[in-house]
């Protein structure tokens, strides 16, 4: 479970690219 939440995270950030996103999920 780790690891996929890992994966997911990692491409949200590539996505966003800019943090908006990032303090939403915070």
């Amino acid at each position: 479970k780790a690891g996929t939440i890992g994966q997911v995270f990692a491409t949200l950030n590539q996505n966003v690219n800019s943090g908006d996103n990032l303090i939403s999920i915070i």
